[in-house]
């Protein structure tokens, strides 16, 4: 059970990571537009 919460928990925070690196990306190139 713990160990299954805790590789979601990964999972999520792996997307996180993941939005926001592509969040700045996309903001960095708008601005450079």
């Amino acid at each position: 059970m713990y160990a299954e919460s805790s590789s979601v928990n990964l999972v999520v925070f792996i997307q996180i990571i993941f939005f926001i690196k592509f969040w700045l990306l996309t903001y960095q190139l708008s601005e450079m537009i």
